[in-house]
């Protein structure tokens, strides 16, 4: 697990608090020594708040304004892929 790519791709299950105990654990551990980590936690935690933004501005991201939503958060982000 100290692979920080390997880290990097549990992080919004970390932030969703999904991981088992001991993937959590070791995420945190991974956190605690690495900026790079840490600066990818908080930009999922600023997608997480952007979804829930759209979500609650029209009810949530339906079919016709989903790929419009996607695209907006894509535009902000460093970490989600395109």
């Amino acid at each position: 697990m100290s692979d920080p790519d390997n880290v990097a791709a549990l992080l919004p299950w970390y932030l969703n608090g999904t991981l088992s105990g001991e993937e959590q654990l070791q995420v945190a551990v991974a956190l605690s020594g690495s900026a790079l980590l840490r600066g990818q936690l908080e930009e999922w935690k600023r997608i997480r708040r952007m979804v829930r933004v759209a979500a609650a501005g029209d009810g949530g991201p339906g079919r016709d304004n989903f790929a419009a939503t996607l695209a907006g958060i894509r535009a902000r982000s460093t970490v989600l892929p395109e």
